[in-house]
């Protein structure tokens, strides 16, 4: 499972209205604010979920900019049939 962190820069009057937005999403959760700037944390089945919720952070009304710091994928499943990497 994807486990991403992630900083998201906000409009300063929009701050409260992404925290409840990313709120509504079982998969990420606001760990903490400093100023207008949101850390989120996603935790999702694939990569492509992965992919799918920081895109649509991203694109939150109020959200500036996403910025991804860590991504954790060392237990996503190789698929089957493809070769495992090291």
């Amino acid at each position: 499972m994807p486990v991403s962190g992630l900083v998201l820069m906000c409009q300063e009057a929009a701050v409260d209205a992404v925290r409840r937005r990313v709120a509504g999403r079982p998969e990420a959760e606001v760990r903490g604010r400093q100023g207008n700037h949101l850390i989120v944390v996603t935790d999702t089945a694939t990569l492509e979920e992965d992919r799918a919720c920081v895109d649509w952070l991203a694109a939150l009304p109020g959200v500036l900019s996403a910025w991804v710091t860590f991504t954790n994928i060392e237990d996503v499943a190789t698929a089957p049939g493809a070769a495992a990497r090291t």
